[in-house]
């Protein structure tokens, strides 16, 4: 997780001369009784003591601005590759470092399921059907060629984006994995939830999920038959005054929501949670979801979020998408 903070050579004779200067100055200020200065000579040792105090605040910054970043484009090379990255502004250096480092992508404060999903089957779990959450956060916080993320909140956000979306297309959460009967305790797919990144808890593979999922419905059979049509002999099928006798149920559900784009993934949770769910139970119900988005972004939209959004679109499969210039 370290990224690295250098001084340009040329610009470091620069600070250092007016250091000098700034020790020299601040030792005069500081021994004036026993210099003896009068008046005026105190007065400039303090005018020079902040003056430089100013210049060498100013030369700080001018001199410390090359980001020197570690990467591994191939896990199997152990050979890094370092970025040079010249940082720019008048920001303080923390700032400035980190600003350029995300919109470089060096840096992730914000990772979406859908990239989460990626690493997963990239990297870290073709031979197993999940993953523990330390370990993967641990593997995060130690490895050149996976993201690097700000703080492992990042991470909880993400894995609460996932499991909060309408269907279960990227991972399941668990609280942990029974060994002896070979379940996951507390599985959650969709709907939100809290999220612990400990020992016990783990991600598990959407398809292992599922099928956990669907033994754990309780079977969907049949209900108890109707009784005889009035006035029909007992053991007789029934005909049409059986349907005539029955209650004029709708046939069709629609609805419309707008929703938060600051808090969409809570609130989609729990439209799945809260509404979808009750219709998808139904015998032979037939529920579709479509989303739609629309973002007006006067600043206009930068290449690299064109790029990710475009990636992520691609990867979730949708219908329709694209970035217009009117």
């Amino acid at each position: 997780m370290l990224v690295f903070l250098a001084a340009d050579k040329q610009r470091l004779a620069d600070l250092e001369e007016a250091m000098r200067s700034l020790i020299a100055w601040t030792s005069i200020a500081d021994e004036r009784e026993k210099l003896n200065l009068d008046a005026f000579q105190r007065r400039q040792a303090e005018s020079k003591t902040r003056e430089l105090e100013d210049t060498v605040a100013a030369r700080i910054l001018e001199t410390w601005v090359w980001a020197l970043v570690p990467g591994q484009p191939d896990p199997q090379n152990p050979m890094l590759d370092w970025s040079q990255i010249r940082l720019q502004g008048q920001d303080p250096l923390a700032v400035r470092i980190s600003r350029k480092l995300v919109q470089d992508e060096a840096l992730m404060t914000r990772m979406g399921p859908v990239r989460l999903r990626l690493v997963l089957d990239r990297y870290l779990w073709q031979a197993t059907n999940h993953i523990g959450t330390r370990q993967l956060w641990e593997y995060l916080a130690s490895y050149l060629y996976l993201p690097r993320l700000r703080d492992v909140t990042v991470l909880i956000d993400a894995i609460q984006a996932g499991i909060s979306e309408l269907v279960c297309d990227h991972f399941a959460y668990a609280g942990g994995f029974n060994t002896e009967t070979g379940r996951y305790d507390g599985l959650k797919l969709t709907g939100g939830g809290a999220v612990v990144i400990d020992a016990l808890s783990v991600l598990v593979k959407p398809d292992i999920a599922k099928a956990q999922q669907a033994t754990e419905r309780p079977p969907a059979g049949p209900g108890p038959g109707p009784g005889p049509t009035p006035g029909a002999e007992p053991g007789a099928a029934p005909g049409p005054a059986l349907e005539a006798l029955g209650p004029d149920l709708p046939r069709r559900f629609f609805a419309t929501v707008e929703v938060s784009p600051d808090r969409a993934a809570r609130d989609m949770g729990r439209i799945a949670e809260e509404v979808l769910q009750h219709l998808t139970t139904l015998p032979q119900a037939k529920p579709s979801v479509t989303i739609e988005i629309a973002a007006e972004v006067p600043g206009g939209v930068p290449d690299t979020v064109q790029r990710i959004v475009t990636e992520n679109c691609q990867t979730l499969k949708f219908k329709t998408h694209g970035f217009e210039r009117s």
